[in-house]
């Protein structure tokens, strides 16, 4: 499944940590911060609202932090909200990871689409992930069920 075709979409943020956010087939939130070059959903890239949104949203609960971090301080906010926090992995020998997100944080009480303000649930479910189950999935490549710019790993230089 892909997402719609967007309308005013803007250049890809390259070099630019950007933060976005999508649902699971049980209709779990996650967040997802691209490190400056990581797949963005395109139609995420004419603006959605949602980053204010979620920044704001109250601590649902603990939050569990799966790898050695200098800086965890994003992906544990992410979590204690009920988000599951992914980070993109964009170099050859992260674990073989190469072209995927990889999970840092996991929330205690995960925020499902249900939770979130009617105005904001068609958003998200347009970026749905079919077949994946974030309690369950420590890597994920993005591109295989969404419209994502950039089109490819490695992105042409």
């Amino acid at each position: 499944m892909t997402s719609p075709a967007p309308t005013n979409v803007v250049a890809y943020p390259e070099g630019t940590d950007c933060e976005w956010f999508a649902c699971d087939a049980d209709g779990c939130v996650a967040a997802f911060t691209t490190a400056g070059n990581g797949p963005i959903p395109t139609a995420l890239l004419r603006g959605s609202g949602l980053n204010d949104f979620v920044r704001r949203l109250p601590e649902r609960g603990a939050a569990t932090l799966l790898v050695s971090l200098p800086r965890p301080d994003d992906f544990l906010h992410f979590a204690s909200r009920g988000l599951f926090a992914y980070d993109w992995k964009q170099a050859r020998g992260h674990g073989g990871l190469d072209g995927r997100y990889e999970m840092l944080a996991r929330p205690q009480r995960p925020l499902h689409l249900a939770d979130l303000p009617e105005p904001m649930q068609p958003l998200l479910r347009g970026l749905t992930l079919p077949g994946v189950r974030f309690a369950d999935t420590r890597s994920v490549d993005v591109r295989r069920s969404l419209d994502c710019e950039p089109k490819a790993w490695p992105p042409p230089a």
